[in-house]
């Protein structure tokens, strides 16, 4: 009892400190997010203070608020374009597909005895495929043995 009563005492102890240390943590986080929004607000004041000494300064910035806006934009519609030619290109790739499966199926119907063929063949690729998968798996179960 006096053993199960200790490991409780601790767990508790470890849990108040858990606490304590978050609690700490989260305060630390509150005081940098205040820090944060009065060091922006104080940026913000000294702008406006040169700006009411230059008056110019301020649509000088403007213009390039406008710019920055313009280039984002600009950088969204590249790769927008870029994403289509993808699509395009898969698009086409997936024509190819149909296209060629489709004369593969021409020439199945003009020659039946192929198709016969081409399903051996490829039952033989999956046969073959598993087996190697089934060798690569071998190594491993031998060193568990020894």
């Amino acid at each position: 009892m006096h053993r199960q009563t200790q490991s409780v005492k601790q767990r508790w102890q470890m849990h108040q400190q858990t606490r304590s240390v978050n609690r700490r943590w989260q305060r630390h986080r509150q005081t940098q997010s205040v820090n944060r929004r009065w060091q922006r607000h104080q940026q913000t004041q000294s702008v406006k203070r040169r700006w009411q000494r230059h008056p110019q300064t301020r649509s000088v910035h403007q213009r390039w608020q406008r710019h920055q806006q313009t280039r984002s934009v600009h950088q969204r519609w590249q790769m927008h374009r870029q994403t289509q030619s993808v699509k395009q290109r898969w698009q086409m790739h997936q024509q190819t597909r149909h296209q060629q499966t489709q004369s593969v199926k021409r020439r199945w119907q003009r020659h039946p005895q192929t198709r016969s063929v081409h399903q051996r063949w490829q039952r033989h690729q999956q046969t073959r495929s598993v087996h190697q998968r089934w060798q690569r798996h071998q190594p491993k179960r031998s060193e568990n043995r020894q």
